[in-house]
């Protein structure tokens, strides 16, 4: 796919994100950042489940549905948690506890990519023991590489269910 194409694909998933984040601040913001939380983390681990299945002949419809639903996940969270973390310090404090959330996302970003990417070479090893092709390898450990990052994401709602 040429550069233009794989962004009109990821634009409609970018536009969601972009119209919900104002809609769930105010959501939040009434006392709802509990359910919002929950609700995205649900949202994103289904979207997870759906890149899991994607093959090299999917429908980039398919595809761009499924960057729909991680989308609204997304949206569902950054608001609501970004306005939880910033509610509980006291303003005096609001800076430091600003950059504190912004390297904590940063690093566990970081910290994601790099543990899913060991999960994809340890899958692949595993695959490439059983005599599968360099192509099913592949696919065969982003698809694992998924659905444990769908997991991962369902496991960060034990922490979410204590979010104010």
């Amino acid at each position: 796919l040429s550069e233009s194409i794989s962004g009109l694909i990821m634009m409609p998933g970018s536009l969601i994100l972009a119209f919900m984040m104002p809609v769930t601040g105010s959501l939040a913001d009434k006392g709802y950042t509990r359910f919002l939380t929950i609700c995205g983390l649900l949202i994103l681990a289904v979207s997870f489940v759906g890149f899991a299945w994607v093959e090299a002949n999917t429908s980039l419809w398919i595809v761009t549905v499924i960057l729909l639903i991680r989308g609204v996940g997304i949206g569902l969270l950054v608001t609501p948690v970004s306005a939880a973390t910033m509610s509980s310090v006291k303003h005096s404090q609001s800076a430091m506890a600003s950059s504190i959330s912004n390297v904590a996302q940063q690093m566990g970003g970081s910290l994601g990519i790099a543990l899913l990417v060991l999960a994809k070479a340890l899958f692949a090893s595993l695959a490439l023991k059983q005599g599968m092709s360099a192509e099913a390898i592949d696919l065969y450990s982003l698809h694992c590489c998924f659905l444990l990052a769908g997991f991962i994401v369902l496991l960060s709602m034990l922490p979410a269910r204590n979010i104010r």
